[in-house]
């Protein structure tokens, strides 16, 4: 089996700033993404609206690492480490390949709004789609009354309950992970190959 992605995408913040490289694309859709290289096998997506000059600096419960490692290679907008590649386009899509140059996961649309009204105000509802192969099998998303291994087609609120206790992470059969890390309210949607984590109230 391939070597674990965990991808974490979404408005979501770090708790410290450090000198490194990153691979940072101003896309044309209005959102930036960054990517940051915490290990070789574990990678941190943020994207966040360009009218932002950089990533606000708050804290996240999951990401606890003191200190990303410095990818090997970083030439134009394609970042490389020893397992991965990782590459983004001019819109802000990113794709992510192993060594051997098999595609493991590409997302999709994104979309980053602000709320405008209301006890939320001040804040952003967001969500991330991915497009994952039609005959994906992904396993996750918590300890719930499912008789489904399979989450493909599911419609999973992540939001924790009496015997309901909901994770925003999968694992796919192509041997890769993804965490959605939002504390917020969100929601996991699987349609046609489309995946997409999103989340009410984001910081």
């Amino acid at each position: 089996m391939k070597r674990i992605i965990i991808a974490i995408v979404g408005l979501v913040v770090a708790q410290y700033s450090w000198a490194q490289q990153v691979l940072k694309v101003v896309g044309d859709k209005g959102l930036t993404t960054e990517v940051k290289v915490y290990d070789h096998d574990i990678i941190r997506v943020v994207k966040y609206p360009n009218s932002l000059e950089s990533f606000p600096k708050k804290q996240t419960f999951s990401v606890v690492l003191e200190e990303p490692k410095k990818a090997k290679i970083v030439s134009g907008n394609t970042l490389s480490t020893h397992c991965l590649k990782i590459m983004v386009d001019g819109q802000g899509q990113v794709y992510f390949y192993d060594q051997q140059g098999a595609l493991l996961l590409k997302d999709g649309e994104a979309k980053v709004l602000p709320i405008t009204d209301g006890v939320d105000k001040g804040f952003y509802t967001a969500s991330q789609a991915f497009q994952l192969e039609r005959d994906e099998a992904i396993f996750g998303l918590g300890q719930r009354k499912d008789k489904d291994m399979n989450q493909r087609g599911k419609d999973v609120t992540i939001w924790s309950g009496n015997t309901n206790i909901t994770i925003p992470y999968f694992t796919s059969v192509k041997g890769y992970g993804l965490y959605w890390d939002n504390a917020g309210r969100s929601y996991f949607k699987d349609r046609h190959g489309e995946t997409t984590f999103s989340s009410e109230v984001s910081s």
